[in-house]
């Protein structure tokens, strides 16, 4: 009972560490690469499952050996109580026969002692015929029985004894090794249990890092893909800036050879108006590749603004169905309470008819009277 209580601890303390999943404290998602975020994100995940993961285990092995321990010490009380049974059994036949041929010693010498005249017949049977009876031998011989039926009866006694005891000590062992069997099977059961604990723990665990490894891809799709786009958008800019450049240059250098070839003020004027038309020009380039990193920017931050959209969509979710669930709760203690106040309104009706009835009944009373 103890190691199911302690597998459901562990299994409340898991789902808990699951639904903290999507929160990793200690990490800040708005510093930083978001490339850099999200891998420090996983390492920190990996770490807390990882340090979780041998918690379990460490309990787990801690409450192995405590079953073991009381396993061992079950068996090692078994073995002590047989021997303890022995060893009395032992005993009390050794003191047994020990008491048993004492008796049997002394009885032989006080009736030597006593009768010596009969010792050679007493162990003769076929002497007894050739001398007359005497009654201080019959009274020898009727004490003799009457001590052995005593002793007899004093051995079937503590033969009893002795049975009754081995039979309790056999009971004894009996439930100490039923104990131990139940206290085996309580063990493989908590071992089976154990390991589908742990194979339902690295079941959550790579679904878990199966879902951060999606989330990571497709967040690292979404920023290749802006990043992507960005690049294209500031390879088009620099290339139409390069092409109007490269006109420019080549209106520039026709301009010069016929600003050479003609050294007229027309002409001069022609080229300081070009001019200053490609200065207007590159500046226009310039704001326009500044207004493209500036639009880079901004989508890097619509992707983390994004992200934390949906960080707050999931809390939100989560939040929303506690809230349900306290709704529910509190419209059945009200219809609970409801219904007491309805049961309590019954009573009272009741109890006012009650009143009215015995008002009328003493009113009778006393008009009788």
């Amino acid at each position: 009972a103890s190691a199911e209580e302690e597998m459901g601890r562990l299994r409340d303390q898991l789902a808990s560490k699951e639904m903290d999943v999507q929160r990793v404290p200690g990490v800040d998602q708005y510093k930083g690469d978001t490339d850099t975020v999200w891998k420090r994100k996983m390492d920190a995940l990996q770490q807390r499952m990882s340090r979780h993961i041998q918690q379990l285990e460490e309990q787990l092995s801690k409450r192995t050996k405590e079953l073991d321990w009381e396993r061992n010490n079950g068996i090692k009380l078994k073995d002590q109580l047989w021997k303890d049974m022995e060893d009395q059994l032992t005993r009390a036949k050794d003191s047994w026969q020990r008491e048993f041929a004492l008796e049997s010693v002394e009885g032989m010498k006080g009736r030597q002692e006593q009768a010596p005249e009969w010792r050679d017949e007493e162990f003769n049977p076929l002497c007894q015929d050739m001398k007359p009876t005497n009654g201080h031998a019959d009274v020898l011989l009727a004490q003799q029985e009457e001590l052995h039926a005593k002793r007899l009866a004093l051995a079937e006694g503590a033969l009893a004894e002795l049975q009754k005891e081995f039979a309790s000590a056999a009971e004894t062992a009996s439930s100490v090794e039923e104990r131990t069997r139940d206290m085996e099977m309580q063990l493989a059961v908590a071992e089976e249990r154990r390991a589908g604990e742990c194979a339902t723990l690295q079941e959550r665990l790579d679904e878990v890092t199966k879902t951060c490894e999606e989330e990571v891809v497709r967040h690292a799709k979404l920023v290749a893909a802006a990043q992507e786009d960005a690049n294209r958008r500031v390879k088009n800019a620099v290339d139409s800036s390069q092409r109007e450049a490269n006109k420019q240059r080549c209106a520039l250098l026709v301009q010069h050879r016929l600003r050479e070839m003609s050294h007229t003020s027309h002409v001069d004027q022609a080229l300081k108006e070009k001019e200053a038309t490609f200065r207007e020009e590159r500046r226009r380039l310039e704001a326009q590749e500044e207004e493209f990193l500036s639009e880079i920017s901004g989508l890097k931050e619509e992707l983390c603004q994004l992200t934390h959209v949906n960080e707050q969509n999931a809390q939100f979710g989560k939040d929303l169905s506690l809230l349900q669930e306290q709704l529910r709760a509190e419209t059945a203690a009200r219809d609970e309470a409801a219904a007491a106040c309805n049961d309590k309104n019954e009573a009272l009706d009741q109890f006012r008819v009650e009143v009215s009835t015995l008002r009328t009944q003493a009113e009778n009373a006393g008009e009788l009277r």
